[in-house]
């Protein structure tokens, strides 16, 4: 065990030390105490003022080495530089369609600029109805709830459903608010997208009252697909009961973009699912769809729905509004595949270790975390907008940048990407130069 002192000493470096190496150690360091920062075991032991303390110092010593990334904006990076942006969520370009954009203003003008109230009071108007409705049918369910965002919907749904007389099972690489939603229950986790591994935790959570197995649909950090028809039938033969987390499915698989159960073309759907409405779709928010009888117990039941205020009506109108563009503009999801395609191939060619991906999620995995905020830095200088991934949202070791392939992006502009991707991760040493 490390004493506290050491969160916030940064390697000084002896007299005459190569400035590069000693760089690397200094960045090695702050990403050691980054990992400090999230062990809650060992942060028990600071006072409010050293824990705020710790993150500060980290903070500054990550923007002393202009290696601090996040919350950028697209004016932080270079003056003149375009921006080629493969961090967004926005699939489909829905965030920039006319005709979203359009349904969004007018709704603002009739309905004003927000719900002004919590949705089982006079938060609901017309059109939440509305776009539930459609959310339902869009899905295959017989009902669906909104809420607030996609954490509170996968919260709020879980925080509400499962006690401690039951188990959820969880894949080892479900979203971070499916684990914590299992605040009130038994946890038992199986690993990624195994069958045969979900088999042997169902065996051992027979004792319990109820069983729900959780999956994402499409996993949001190495972007493949949950192995669906396979792990219902699972399910079934244990009588346990299947949630799969849509966010990064709908949209980008199956027909439509429908998601994974139109992927597999399967008959017999999960009980229930959730999904973020600030992905493909464009916006922001949540939903839960299952049955009427389901959804009837969380409108009495969930925390985060009795108590957040409800979506604003004009983001509700741009939620309709995308539904409808997704089931009539087949243009759009051809383009976000054929992009998919030439990206990924493009990867592929330059030698990165083989990742699972098989959606719009491209994972550059890059085991060595100071490469990793180098490369991210080298990007960063080029225009090129990307973020570094570490422990907790990864396993150890497991560090990446996470590349989010979109509709919207132009050949040139993937182009000159795949061109700066290669050039800074053969300089770096991450992938071999070629001879």
């Amino acid at each position: 065990m490390r004493n506290k002192e050491d969160l916030i000493i940064l390697p000084q470096g002896m007299p005459g030390e190569n400035e590069v190496h000693r760089q690397d150690a200094v960045v090695a360091e702050l990403c050691n105490q980054y990992y400090l920062l999230k062990n809650k075991e060992y942060f028990a032991n600071y006072s409010f003022t050293e824990r705020l303390d710790a993150a500060a110092g980290l903070v500054e010593g990550l923007k002393a080495q202009h290696f601090y990334f996040y919350r950028r904006t697209g004016e932080d990076l270079p003056a003149g530089r375009r921006i080629i942006n493969l961090a967004s969520n926005d699939y489909l370009g829905f965030t920039r369609h006319p005709a979203i954009i359009k349904a969004g203003e007018e709704a603002l003008k009739n309905y004003g600029a927000a719900s002004g109230s919590v949705p089982l009071l006079s938060g609901t108007t017309v059109l939440h109805k509305k776009l539930e409705q459609e959310l339902a049918a869009f899905t295959g369910y017989d009902a669906a709830l909104t809420f607030n965002s996609g954490y509170n919907a996968n919260y709020g749904l879980l925080s509400a459903l499962m006690t401690f007389s039951d188990a959820a099972i969880l894949d080892m690489s479900v979203h971070a608010s499916i684990v914590d939603g299992c605040c009130n229950t038994n946890k038992i986790f199986f690993r990624h997208n195994d069958p045969a591994s979900l088999n042997i935790a169902l065996q051992k959570a027979s004792g319990f009252r109820n069983k729900l197995v959780i999956v994402d649909g499409v996993f949001s950090m190495d972007g493949d697909i949950a192995r669906l028809d396979e792990i219902l039938s699972v399910v079934r033969v244990h009588h346990a009961w299947l949630m799969v987390d849509e966010s990064h499915a709908i949209g980008v698989i199956g027909k439509n973009g429908c998601g994974t159960h139109s992927h597999f073309a399967m008959r017999e759907k999960a009980d229930m699912i959730t999904c973020s409405t600030g992905k493909a779709l464009g916006g922001i928010g949540g939903f839960v769809a299952g049955s009427q009888r389901l959804i009837s117990f969380l409108e009495l039941l969930s925390r985060p729905f009795i108590f957040s205020t409800s979506l604003p009506p004009n983001m509700a109108a741009q939620l309709l509004k995308a539904i409808q563009v997704l089931r009539s503009d087949v243009v759009i999801h051809q383009q976000l595949w054929k992009n998919i395609g030439y990206f990924s191939s493009g990867i592929s060619a330059m030698g990165f270790e083989p990742a699972p991906s098989s959606t719009a999620i491209i994972p550059l995995l890059i085991r060595d975390e100071v490469k990793l905020l180098k490369l991210c830095g080298a990007l960063h200088e080029e225009g090129i907008f990307v973020n570094p991934i570490f422990y907790p949202v990864v396993q150890k070791k497991k560090s990446r940048i996470r590349i989010s392939v979109t509709a919207g992006l132009r050949k040139d502009e993937l182009d000159d990407a795949l061109n700066a991707i290669e050039t800074a991760s053969r300089k770096l040493g991450i992938i071999q130069t070629q001879t």
